[in-house]
């Protein structure tokens, strides 16, 4: 059921997903900031008498939509106005089925005589793509409002009541650690960082840790831990560990081609002065963990991985 944004303490633990809990939390400083709320509004095209006569909605239900096929936020006046808010952060993509679908209830909306807005945020710059989508809705341009999560982290500190300073900072802090793609190794916290990430690599990706002082892989769902070295196994040639790097920084949602990517910057990886080859386990892992001790102290790679599970591949090519 749609849960009414009135108390900050109803969000707690109510959504799993980051974007959620930032629409949410976003919703509950529109619903008690009439000086924001009018800002916001002002956006997307709508100009606000009285901010005590709009409701507020969280993952509103609608008969007919799947049941994880909710709106982010609806903010609504009674034959007036219905605006529909759908946000994406990270590298995560608007669905245009989804938006459909959005559009079809808003041109409902409209024939009974509601002003209609659908307003897009997200983190990625889909602007272009969701300028293809307004193209084909039965919704004009005026209506629809792209924004990206830098605006709305804008409109909040320019805009907030000073009543509200306290739980702006609280949501600015949110937005802008949801919004960080990059990760300086040696200023996050020891206990966010593991110490040696080992991982398999194609003669391509070899190279181009040592020549270009880098390392890619495919964003991932979760995450790989950051950690303070990366120990390479060579899967082919000498299949073995012949060098570490030292991690300067990573960067999750690179955009390469069509895929999104976490990059590594490294300092210039060191030979080890004795290889780590393969053991009796076919090394059928795509990474794994170790302290630094135990990768310098092992003998072969069965040392070091231990029992060996999948994660996401590396970049190849």
């Amino acid at each position: 059921m749609a849960i009414k944004v009135k108390n900050i303490f109803d969000l707690i633990g109510r959504f799993g997903a980051e974007e959620d809990r930032l629409t949410a939390s976003l919703g509950f400083l529109l619903k008690n900031d009439a000086r924001l709320f009018r800002a916001f509004m002002a956006e997307v095209g709508v100009t606000v008498a009285s901010p005590a006569s709009y409701d507020l909605l969280t993952q509103p239900f609608y008969p007919g939509f799947e049941e994880d096929n909710r709106i982010d936020l609806e903010i609504s006046a009674t034959f007036d106005l219905t605006c529909l808010v759908e946000s994406k952060i990270g590298g995560n993509r608007f669905d245009e089925h989804q938006l459909g679908r959005y559009a079809q209830l808003l041109e409902d909306r409209r024939a009974r005589g509601d002003a209609v807005r659908l307003v897009l945020i997200t983190h990625l710059d889909e602007s272009e793509r969701f300028q293809q989508f307004v193209s084909a809705s039965g919704l004009s341009k005026e209506e629809c409002r792209y924004m990206r999560w830098s605006q709305i982290y804008d409109i909040v500190r320019l805009h907030s009541s000073p009543r509200m300073r306290l739980l702006r900072d609280q949501f600015l802090h949110k937005v802008g650690r949801a919004m960080s793609d990059r990760k300086i190794i040696d200023e996050l916290p020891v206990g966010d960082v593991r110490e040696v990430m080992i991982v398999t690599v194609e003669p391509r990706s070899m190279r181009l840790a040592l020549e270009e002082h880098r390392y890619q892989c495919q964003n991932e769902r979760p995450r790989r831990q950051e950690a303070r070295y990366i120990a390479f196994y060579e899967t082919r040639g000498p299949k073995a560990i012949r060098y570490m790097a030292r991690v300067l920084k990573t960067e999750i949602n690179v955009q390469r081609e069509e895929e999104l990517n976490k990059d590594y910057t490294l300092e210039h990886p060191v030979r080890l002065r004795r290889p780590i080859p393969k053991g009796q386990q076919p090394p059928r892992f795509a990474v794994r963990y170790a302290t630094f001790e135990k990768v310098i102290n092992a003998e072969t790679l069965d040392d070091v991985i231990g029992k060996q599970r999948t994660a996401c591949p590396s970049m190849t090519s």
